[in-house]
């Protein structure tokens, strides 16, 4: 694996920890957003993710690498997440959904763009996780989308 596929690895990784974040400070909001079972999902899945992405770093000796990286990813995503989400916005499930769905967004470009860079290498393991990925952040972003149609009908019969 060269430094650019590890560098990568290490931008999902800092969504995946972000995401995990987000979803636990945020927990009563998006609980009235999308439901318990998929806030719960959410995070088991973000967990899943960032364990993953660190056994695989592991196994290919880049870890350090993965890990600088995701740091300096998640300070980008943390700071981007502090200008849109006011403290007084994390109960609220319209701006927490809004802040998701441009969070999910970038994460599934991410993910695209390690599964090019897995089948481009023909690396199986890679791939696998990539697919994962994408599959997981596009299921996330049409949960938010369906929520954020469901919070606009509501707000516009008030």
């Amino acid at each position: 694996m060269n430094e650019y596929t590890a560098k990568k690895l290490g931008e999902v990784l800092a969504f995946a920890e972000v995401g995990l974040e987000s979803l636990e400070k945020g927990e009563v909001g998006i609980k009235e957003a999308v439901g318990e079972q998929n806030q719960q999902n959410f995070v088991a899945q973000n967990k899943k993710h960032g364990e993953d992405i660190k056994s695989l770093a592991k196994s290919y000796d880049v870890l350090d690498v993965v890990e600088t990286k995701a740091k300096a990813t998640g300070e980008k995503l943390r700071a981007m997440r502090e200008i849109y989400i006011k403290e007084d916005d994390w109960q609220d499930p319209a701006e927490l959904m809004e802040w998701h769905g441009f969070f999910e967004g970038a994460a599934l470009v991410h993910w695209s763009l390690i599964e090019g860079v897995a089948e481009t290498i023909s690396e199986e393991k890679v791939l696998g996780l990539s697919k994962e990925g994408k599959d997981f952040h596009s299921l996330f972003l049409k949960e938010v989308e369906k929520s954020l149609k469901n919070i606009g009908s509501q707000k516009a019969s008030k």
